[in-house]
């Protein structure tokens, strides 16, 4: 068995390979396609596996990414933040529970959800109110500008996340306020910006 214990804000998979499950507001895949009753089984077990390891670290599982043999883990902690021993030690209790199920194969990779962390759950993006984000979405989005008298439209924008409510965003792009149902967002992060460097 390979081990990972990653301290990155970018975790990219092996070669083309992309991520064949993840949990996006509690959705659960198998490599793209509907739950058997095996894949539900196993899924619910490394899940409350997951959250058992995090109790016992005193850490908050932001998201995980399961692939045919490989668990992603991003862990975030309020108190102390995450670092190499965290992940190391999340990692080595995580492995400890997985042999004890007899799923001795599957690698293992913890790392915090870096900077510019993926936005998918509902608690990612109230947590995430005040930050600059990136949102792109698989319908195009209205805005009508008072200025040009003209409705202007998108499907990805850069801008301020200034509200959640009502699984809904706002985001202020500095000129207009977008109003983004969360259920067409396709993909959503943080941007990460060095403020030391500003005037």
């Amino acid at each position: 068995m390979i081990l990972y214990v990653l301290f990155d804000n970018h975790v990219p998979c092996r070669g083309s390979e992309r991520p064949s499950f993840f949990v996006p507001n509690g959705c659960i895949m198998w490599n793209g396609k509907s739950n058997t009753v095996e894949s539900r089984k196993r899924t619910q077990i490394i899940l409350r596996l997951i959250n058992t390891v995090a109790k016992m670290n005193d850490s908050r599982v932001y998201d995980v990414e399961l692939h045919s043999s490989l668990v992603r883990v991003y862990i975030d902690n309020d108190t102390d933040g995450v670092n190499l021993n965290l992940c190391e030690k999340f990692m080595k209790n995580l492995l400890f529970l997985l042999h004890s199920e007899g799923m001795e194969e599957i690698e293992c990779e913890v790392s915090s959800p870096g900077l510019e962390r993926k936005l998918r759950k509902d608690w990612h993006f109230k947590s995430a109110v005040g930050e600059t984000v990136r949102v792109q979405t698989n319908q195009p989005i209205s805005c009508y500008d008072d200025r040009s008298g003209q409705k202007k439209q998108t499907k990805a924008l850069i801008g301020q996340l200034h509200k959640y409510y009502n699984q809904t965003i706002d985001v202020n792009d500095g000129s207009l306020e977008w109003t983004i149902p969360l259920s067409i967002i396709t993909r959503a992060n943080v941007v990460f910006e060095d403020k030391s460097r500003k005037v």
